[in-house]
């Protein structure tokens, strides 16, 4: 049988998402501190998502709290919908073990602890449709939380793995999330590559 463990850690600061789509990202839920309504951990988190754009998803960006040693790997999966909005019966696109790198926000979480832009990388791209639903699931490591918002910003809530399947977070504990990711398909592209781009004329 396997443990889990799910922890919860509220901001005492009300604040509305004005989360938006951002960049060529195939799909943006982005992070900010202002939305920021705490941190979650389970064997494995879910959450939905439909691309605006089509593409080969190549990285996934998390925004964490790494309470102890930050791991040098995630385990990410991405599925594809079947049409009941349920992650326990949605087909396999690619799962895998990503290396992560670790970017300080700059901003602390309660307890002092630095806000993480963590960057995976899937060993194994994505292959995603615009307007089809998926769900992005995040293998956790101990002691390390995914930062989450409320209310839901788009489609449904975030799901944790309970007694070997995963349950929504208002059917295990009556209570909506919403995380921040996003997916990219070359954020080398996206970021490094431009600004030499930009610097050359």
């Amino acid at each position: 049988m396997v443990k889990y463990i799910t922890i919860f850690v509220y901001l005492s600061v009300f604040a509305v998402s004005l989360s938006a789509q951002t960049g060529n990202a195939l799909f943006s839920q982005t992070y900010s501190f202002e939305s920021l309504r705490g941190g979650l951990i389970s064997v494995t988190l879910a959450d939905d998502f439909v691309p605006v754009l089509s593409g080969d998803v190549s990285n996934v960006v998390l925004w964490m709290v790494h309470t102890g040693v930050q791991p040098a790997n995630i385990f990410i999966r991405i599925t594809k919908d079947n049409g009941d909005n349920n992650p326990n019966t949605a087909t396999l696109v690619t799962s895998g073990l990503s290396s992560a790198t670790h970017v300080d926000t700059g901003d602390l979480f309660p307890g002092d602890y630095p806000i993480y832009r963590t960057t995976c990388t899937l060993p194994t791209p994505a292959t995603v449709a615009a307007g089809d639903t998926y769900w992005l699931e995040v293998d956790m490591t101990a002691g390390s939380l995914w930062c989450v918002q409320i209310p839901v910003i788009f489609g449904s809530t975030v799901w944790f793995y309970s007694e070997g399947n995963l349950v929504s977070s208002v059917a295990l504990i009556g209570q909506e999330f919403d995380s921040f990711f996003e997916l990219h398909n070359s954020l080398a592209l996206e970021a490094n590559t431009w600004g030499a781009i930009k610097a050359s004329f």
